[in-house]
């Protein structure tokens, strides 16, 4: 259960307790920080969502719908890594993740994800690691070229098994772009604060 239903449903039960005509509403410190770490969650998501907007405006492709959700995904990434490096070992970070991941699987169909929620989030959490992985490469070597990136983003969204772009010219272009992104992600995320 994420914050934001947590939330909802303290209310209702302070709520429960009063008559129609004397609702009220009590907001304790503990909803406030609550509400603090759901508006924080939402930020990261809109700056992610702001990633994958620079790559379509600085790449020469669009993405496909469907490929904007995997930019989405690699994004989330570079939202966990900066939280993580700013909240290390930190038991937050697991609840700003579920958060995280419960606002962004709502993003699904408007990507053209048609997935039962399950299937989804299995999707989701192999993505992530493998997002992980190919983030870790590209900082850790200079002349790695993301083939199995571009081939999530463009080629075949949503398959499992994804084999590397082969088609040079074109990678260094998106390894270049791509590059930006991460640093619009990472400058946007540092301006928030998380």
């Amino acid at each position: 259960m994420g914050l934001f239903s947590r939330f909802k449903k303290k209310k209702k039960e302070r709520e429960v307790g009063n008559t129609e005509n004397q609702i009220k509403t009590e907001i304790t410190f503990e909803d406030n920080a609550k509400i603090d770490e759901l508006v924080q969650v939402q930020n990261a998501t809109y700056v992610a969502l702001a990633g994958v907007q620079e790559l379509n405006s600085i790449f020469e492709k669009e993405l496909p719908r469907n490929g904007k959700f995997e930019a989405l995904l690699f994004n989330s990434v570079i939202v966990f890594q900066a939280y993580e490096l700013k909240y290390p070992g930190s038991f937050s970070f697991l609840e700003f993740k579920e958060e995280y991941v419960d606002i962004i699987k709502e993003y699904g169909p408007t990507y053209n994800v048609k997935n039962s929620d399950d299937v989804l989030i299995a999707f989701i959490n192999h993505r992530f690691d493998f997002f992980t992985d190919e983030l870790s490469k590209i900082y850790g070597n200079d002349i790695y070229t993301p083939g199995t990136v571009y081939t999530a983003f463009y080629e075949t969204p949503f398959e499992i098994m994804l084999e590397p772009y082969s088609d040079l010219s074109e990678l260094l272009k998106f390894k270049v772009a791509l590059t930006q992104v991460i640093t619009f992600v990472q400058t946007n995320l540092a301006k928030l604060e998380l």
